[in-house]
Parts: structure tokens; C-alpha cells; sequence
């Protein structure tokens, strides 16, 4: 019952939140923090009753079933493990930094603007934890149209064609996963004689030659889009630079197409991933470098941000297909780090550039002089990225290029070259942006103590998982196994141990 909790308590927020600001003038802002701090008090607590329940036999840390539509087999099943887990808590804290620290964009519909801000994080907990496919495609769906509203109403001046590209991409990759779940459906009707959308049950289905192929691309698209992974990536940039939350979107929804690669294709396509590992890697290798040079021909450092999040994530698409458990654990630290340095990082670039403005690297530069603690929060966070050692994005780096190279060794090298031009693009970023001659357009307001403190917790968590990894680690790690049957691909494993002392090795009673 407290799965449902998580997805009940946002939506009530929204609602509550909404209907506040109509009796409490300015209550909207208050309503949505307390309610995803409660969220994350929840998830805690969750973990915990979990983890002291669950035994080897159990498939998921916590799990609930409730018959929706029985005819077609169609259950409100959700279900939470360590992979879950760590996105969960992300959503949640990005959520509440986003509240925290970025003003309201406007004056009128406050509680409407944060009605769209909660409901997106209802849609992201539900699309995390979802094992019916069909209630997955649902929360899958619904997280669209708060984003369009927010984009539509408080975007930039070119919000228009920003959300429009988004929802035509968005829109037809989920139709790609619709049919290719209702495929999965009916092959596994014909094999057991039984309807089920329970993924559970799917993932052990055996896909005839050529459906299972075009099944797996059905998916792979929709996931590759939210990633996103180039080539799919070109309604990132202008979501990036006109919406009004966009540390919400880097942090959390972006993540969404790692999970369901992590989550769905890897352990239920296993045989036709064999013919498609080399095309994948290939686009993640293509947007590794494409990203890093398109980074270094924006004027706007929103779009910088967004150049240098398609880099990322390829990474963490070779790193998916890297076929090294190694390797799959560090996409997961990366995942977390690059949501807290590239939120904090569009968070501060959002305040410097205000209402309808945005910053221009022509017109703007120098602005040290004036705003020095953005500056400072800025050169951390810029570090962060670049993967110094001692950061979380180091730790995530190194084991994912250190997972590539035992398998892909050539791979490694390449991935690696996106890591130094990373080091020239955000270095260049920075010289053009805060030293030099002092030249701005804008009316710039340096960082209040409040908001230096939030901005710390971040730095604070960048630095304690670089320091000190292993718990994440060991959340994390404990998802993942070596198939030892004789396959070469690593897969999801379906019963896990989620205790913090159990070694990955040890999952495994042959």
C-alpha cells in the first residue's frame, strides 16, 4: 500500500496546491515543497520496511497487485527494487530543489504552475514503478501534458515550437511502444493461452524470429527518444533552453529512457540485442562526440547544457550495452551525478537569465564581478561535470569507461575523447560567461543565503558519493548479476537481494 502512497501523495499535492492559492495567496510554493519532502520521508521508510521483509525468494523489495481490468489481464501492479530505488529518490529530491529554489515564473496561476510541476513527479514515480506494461504506457503517456502545459504557458519566446517538437516526438515513440507491448501481449497469449500485461510474465516470453526484431525496435525507440540518444535527441535543446523547469526535466525524465533500457529491454530481449549491441553502441559513440562539438556552437548556455547532456548520455548507452555488470553501475552513479551537476547548473543559468530573456554569450560575459556566488556555485558544479575526482561524475565515469574497456577496448578510447572535449567546451563556457570585460544586458541578482544552502546540498552530495560510493554502490550492484548459463550479455535479474552487505556474486544459487 505505501507503493501507491508514493504516486497518491504528489497528486494530492497537485490538487491541493491548485485549489490553496485560491484562499492563500503564495501558499501554492509551501504546499509543493512540504508535500515532496514528504515524499522522500516516505521513500525512506519504504526502503526500510522493504529491506527488512524481503528475503532471495522475493522478486521486488516491495510490490503490490490490485485487479484493474481482469479480462484482459490488465493489474495495478507496482513493484520497487534497488534500480527503482535510486530514481525514486531523485525524482524526489530534484522535485524539491527545483520548488526550493527557482522563483515561480509568474504571478498569475501559481498553484496551476505547481498542479504541473507535482503531477509530472506522479507520472515519473509511477513510470518508475510500474510492472504491469500496460499501467507503465499509462504514467508513460501521462507525464506529457503536464510538461506541455508548463512549457506551453511559462516557456520562452519560442515555447510554441519547443513543446510542439516535443510532444510529436514523445507522441509517436509511445505509439511505437504501445504496439510492441500489445505484440508482446498477444505472442505470449498464443504460447501460454493466458492475457497478462505483468511483466513478470512477459519477460519470459519467447519471440519468434523476425517479431521479436521489430519488437525490440519498437521499444528501443521510444526509450532512445526520452534518453535521449542521438539521433533522436533534437527536441532536448529547445525544451532545455524555453522551459521554465527545465532541472526538473534533466533530473528526472530524461532518466526515464535509461530506466526502461535498464528495466525492460535488457532482461527481455536478450537473444535479439546479440544483432543490435553494435548499431547501439554506434549511436552511442555518435553522441558522445556529435554532442561535444555541437556544445561548443551555442550562444545560449542552456543549450550548451543540452548539447553536453546528449554527450552524456551516450555514455551511459554504451555503458547499457557494454555488457559488463561493471559498467551498468556506473551508469546508474552517472545518471544521479549528472542530474545533480547539470540541475544545479540550469538552476543557476535560469536565475542569471530571467522573465523573457535568456542568456546570450554575445551580449553577456563577464558577470563575476557582479555575481560572484553564482560564479563560485557555477566553477563546482562545472567540475562536478567535468568528472574531477572527488565528484560523484567521476566515480560514474570511471566505471563505466572501465566496464567498456574490458569488453570494447577501442570503445573506451573514443568515449573517453568525449570526456576531454567535455573539459574544453564547459572551461570555454565558463571564460566567456563570467571573466573577461564585464558586459550584460540583463538585471543580475547574485545568490541569497537560502539559496546558497540549497545549492550546497547538492555540492554535498556530489561529494559524498565521490568520496564514498559504496552505498549507492551497493544498492545498485545488487540489481545486477553475470548470467552464468553461458549467455555473453549481462541481464536484469528477476530475484534480487537488496541487503546492503550482500555481494553481487552471492545473488546468484546455481
Amino acid at each position: 500500500m505505501i507503493l501507491i502512497w508514493l504516486i497518491l501523495l504528489p497528486i494530492l499535492g497537485a490538487i491541493f496546491a491548485l485549489l490553496s492559492e485560491y484562499f492563500i495567496s503564495n501558499s501554492a510554493r509551501v504546499v509543493a515543497f512540504l508535500i515532496l519532502i514528504s515524499g522522500v520521508v516516505l521513500l525512506f521508510f519504504a526502503w526500510h520496511l522493504g529491506e527488512s521483509s524481503t528475503s532471495m525468494e522475493d522478486l521486488w523489495l516491495l510490490e503490490f497487485k490490485l485487479a484493474w481490468l481482469p479480462i484482459w489481464g490488465i493489474e495495478f501492479h507496482l513493484g520497487m527494487d534497488g534500480l527503482s530505488f535510486v530514481l525514486l529518490l531523485l525524482t524526489y529530491v530534484m522535485g524539491c530543489l527545483t520548488v526550493a529554489i527557482l522563483p515561480t515564473p509568474t504571478k498569475d496561476n501559481v498553484g496551476f504552475y505547481y498542479f504541473c510541476l507535482l503531477s509530472i513527479v506522479a507520472g515519473m514515480c509511477g513510470v518508475l514503478l510500474s510492472l504491469d506494461m500496460f499501467l507503465f504506457f499509462v504514467f508513460w503517456e501521462a507525464v506529457l501534458l503536464p510538461i506541455y502545459f508548463m512549457v506551453a504557458i511559462w516557456g520562452l519566446k519560442n515555447r510554441t515550437f519547443a513543446v510542439t517538437q516535443f510532444v510529436v516526438f514523445t507522441q509517436v515513440s509511445g505509439l511505437f511502444l504501445l504496439l510492441s507491448t500489445l505484440a508482446l501481449v498477444f505472442i505470449n497469449h498464443a504460447q501460454s493461452g493466458i492475457y497478462t500485461f505483468d511483466f513478470n510474465a512477459l519477460v519470459d516470453v519467447s519471440l519468434p524470429h523476425p517479431y521479436g526484431f521489430w519488437i525490440l525496435w519498437g521499444f528501443l525507440i521510444a526509450f532512445l527518444v526520452k534518453l535521449p540518444a542521438f539521433p533522436f535527441h533534437v527536441w532536448m535543446p529547445p525544451l532545455f533552453s524555453e522551459s521554465p523547469a527545465a532541472p526538473l526535466l534533466v533530473g528526472i525524465m530524461v532518466k526515464t529512457g535509461a530506466y526502461g533500457l535498464l528495466r525492460f529491454i535488457l532482461p527481455m530481449f536478450r537473444a535479439e540485442l546479440t544483432d543490435v549491441r553494435p548499431l547501439l553502441l554506434a549511436l552511442g559513440i555518435a553522441g558522445i562526440i556529435y554532442g561535444a562539438l555541437l556544445a561548443f556552437s551555442q550562444n545560449n548556455p542552456q543549450k550548451v547544457l543540452a548539447y553536453m547532456t546528449l554527450s552524456h548520455m551516450g555514455l551511459v548507452l554504451v555503458g547499457i550495452f557494454s555488457q559488463n555488470d561493471l559498467a551498468l553501475s556506473g551508469v546508474v552513479v552517472l545518471l544521479v551525478a549528472q542530474a545533480l551537476s547539470t540541475g544545479a547548473l540550469l538552476m543557476l543559468f535560469t536565475q542569471v537569465g530571467t522573465g523573457l530573456n535568456f542568456i546570450n554569450l554575445k551580449e553577456v560575459g563577464g558577470i563575476y564581478k557582479v555575481v560572484p556566488g553564482i560564479g563560485v556555485l557555477c566553477l563546482f558544479f562545472v567540475m562536478a561535470s567535468l568528472g574531477v575526482p572527488g565528484f560523484a561524475n567521476f566515480v560514474g565515469e570511471w566505471l563505466v569507461l572501465l566496464g567498456i574497456f574490458s569488453n570494447y577496448t577501442w570503445i573506451s578510447v573514443i568515449a573517453a575523447s568525449g570526456i576531454v572535449l567535455g573539459t574544453v567546451y564547459l572551461l570555454w563556457l565558463m571564460q566567456r560567461l563570467f571573466y573577461g570585460p564585464y558586459k550584460s544586458n540583463l538585471n543580475l541578482v547574485d545568490v541569497n543565503l537560502k539559496q546558497k544552502m540549497l545549492y550546497g546540498v547538492m555540492v554535498i552530495l556530489l561529494v559524498l558519493i565521490g568520496f564514498h560510493p559504496a552505498p549507492l554502490l551497493d544498492v545498485v550492484s545488487s540489481v545486477w548479476q553475470e548470467d552464468v548459463a553461458g549467455m555473453d550479455e549481462l541481464v536484469l535479474i528477476k530475484k534480487m537481494s537488496l541487503k546492503h552487505n550482500m555481494k553481487v556474486g552471492a545473488l546468484y544459487d546455481p
